[in-house]
């Protein structure tokens, strides 16, 4: 084999070599924002979930569904137009008018900061969930602890419904309508003299 056919050889496996490069590239750059899209667009959908399930739990919390509802919306937006942008973009590189764009690559800060922002925010989100779960189910524990004891003391004063105290109060004031010691003097003096006057009279008849 000749010198010239190994160089054509070499070549062809140089450009093979390059062009899969370049394909491997493009590829990764894609998934990578395709991936972006999908994951920000899903958050979307966890938080739209989350707030169905639990509501809004704070005012806090609401600043937080607020701010990653908008990050995680910039990064799709922004993602969106990078797939447009490229169109362009590749053009004008193979024409050989551009070869950086600016755009591209303040596109590019704003999907990574933004989709960074949404993630911690729902994260956030997560979290404030969590501990006002968490709040409400020692709440509930107390609320039931708190039931329980009221229940053991309901029966705390049952010796006051003792029946032999209460009949012996009921006849607690039997003394006052005892007869007075006058009262019965005065009833024996009246008869003894009602007894001595009918002796009397019974002396005179005869």
């Amino acid at each position: 084999m000749s010198d010239d056919k190994l160089q054509d050889i070499n070549k062809q496996k140089e450009v093979e070599f390059y062009s899969a490069c370049v394909n491997a590239w493009f590829n990764t750059r894609l998934e990578y924002d395709k991936s972006i899209l999908v994951l920000s667009s899903s958050g979307i959908g966890l938080l739209l979930s989350l707030f169905t399930a639990f509501g809004i739990p704070g005012s806090y919390s609401l600043i937080f569904y607020i701010l990653a509802i908008v990050f995680l919306g910039v990064a799709s937006v922004s993602v969106l137009a990078v797939f447009v942008v490229n169109a362009s973009h590749i053009e004008k590189v193979i024409s050989g008018k551009e070869q950086e764009s600016f755009i591209l690559s303040l596109l590019d800060k704003t999907i990574i900061l933004s989709f960074a922002l949404g993630v911690f925010f729902v994260s956030l989100v997560g979290v404030s969930i969590a501990i006002r779960s968490y709040i409400k189910q020692e709440d509930k524990m107390s609320q039931q602890k708190s039931n329980r004891v009221i229940v053991g003391d309901s029966f705390n004063g049952i010796s006051k419904l003792d029946t032999s105290a209460t009949l012996k109060e009921s006849f607690n004031g039997i003394a006052a309508i005892q007869p007075k010691p006058t009262d019965t003097q005065s009833g024996a003096d009246q008869a003894n003299q009602q007894s001595k006057s009918s002796q009397s009279a019974s002396n005179d008849k005869k």
